[in-house]
């Protein structure tokens, strides 16, 4: 059985300027946590900014995964950590630049960065073979 609760979002979308979207997908992730997000999303360069233009995930998501959830890896990140990965474009249009966020946050070198967007975009095409 689902049960889900009506949240009167209307004060944070005037308080953020994040729109009902991107905190629906907030509450959704994060559930009671979900003011962490949104406060961090205040204090990070371009916290509000969407990640991919096709989903509601934000720039203070990825700096709340590697910081708080110790995300370690792009796959981690689209995969488990947001829906992008498992969304309908896959983050195919996303992964590099969310790919380079993360080197920045993390210190990965260029290889690293590399084999990291590698294995993501390796995965996309195994993940769309299996499902031809």
């Amino acid at each position: 059985m689902e049960a889900r609760a009506w949240l009167d979002l209307s004060g944070e979308m005037a308080a953020t300027g994040l729109d009902r979207r991107t905190l629906h997908t907030l509450v959704t992730t994060y559930g009671r946590v979900y003011p962490r997000v949104v406060e961090l999303a205040g204090k990070v360069p371009g916290g509000t900014e969407r990640l991919c233009p096709h989903n509601a995930d934000i720039v203070a998501q990825l700096h709340h995964a590697v910081q708080e959830e110790l995300t370690v890896s792009l796959q981690d990140f689209l995969l488990r950590r947001t829906g992008i990965g498992t969304s309908r474009c896959q983050g195919e249009d996303c992964a590099d630049a969310i790919g380079g966020r993360m080197a920045t946050l993390l210190g990965w070198s260029g290889r690293r960065l590399d084999a990291e967007l590698e294995a993501y975009h390796t995965h996309v095409e195994r993940s769309r073979r299996a499902l031809a």
